[in-house]
């Protein structure tokens, strides 16, 4: 089912430029354009097309644009979890919160995400496969430990 541009992000499961290696990189939109999705699930459906300045992982202060990205996120329920998790890498909505996502305030916007490479009529760009969350902490590396053979191991 087809989603408003005012539909609250409330899902909580997750969806010309250099082309980098895949992995984790920082972003900050630069622009976003309304438009209708012509995907064969999706078609008809409102979609917001994101070109994303990408930065490195590390780049805390987004000092040295390394490259350039692309994400579509359709108003549909079948990509629905990506659009929510949109608004959750870029600090605009928690785990567990339902919001009406501001649209006309995402350029500007920033956070993580994983990006991949993706070829589409022998052209090569960026794309985001998903979204990282700031308001998860990672776990802790722990130290393997040696196997210990039980006491009553002959």
């Amino acid at each position: 089912m087809s989603k408003d541009w005012d539909s609250p992000a409330d899902v909580d499961d997750t969806g010309g430029s250099v082309v980098l290696k895949n992995g984790e990189y920082r972003f900050v939109v630069k622009s976003m354009s309304k438009e209708t999705s012509k995907g064969a699930k999706t078609a008809g459906a409102h979609q917001a097309s994101l070109v994303l300045m990408m930065y490195d992982k590390n780049d805390e202060n987004y000092e040295n644009r390394i490259g350039t990205g692309y994400d579509r996120l359709t108003l549909h329920d079948t990509t629905w979890g990506m659009v929510c998790a949109f608004f959750r890498a870029t600090g605009d909505r928690k785990h567990g919160e339902s919001v009406v996502p501001k649209w006309d305030e995402v350029a500007g916007a920033s956070g993580k995400a994983v990006f991949y490479q993706d070829t589409y009529n022998g052209k090569t760009s960026m794309k985001v496969k998903n979204y990282l969350f700031p308001d998860e902490v990672p776990a802790e590396p722990t130290e393997p430990t040696e196997p210990t053979a039980p006491a009553d191991f002959g």
